[in-house]
């Protein structure tokens, strides 16, 4: 069987989806929403202060919001 490691020692199988961010290589279903720790794979995402959030979730904690509905 062949496979690669990343350098955190983790097997990636020839064939396997994998994911780049900063350097680092991610297994598809381990790149995950800080703040809900649902997969991201390749759904769009946010990068705030070195985290990674998916979209609703962002929305939800950060984006600025309207004064008299409080919606985005």
């Amino acid at each position: 069987m062949r496979f690669s490691i990343n350098k955190h020692n983790l097997l990636f199988f020839l064939g396997t989806k994998k994911l780049e961010y900063r350097g680092q290589q991610f297994h598809e279903h381990c790149f995950t929403c800080f703040s809900c720790s649902q997969p991201i794979g390749t759904k769009s995402f946010i990068p705030k202060d070195q985290k990674s959030y998916c979209v609703p979730c962002y929305e939800e904690h950060f984006a600025t919001k309207c004064a008299r509905c409080t919606k985005v």
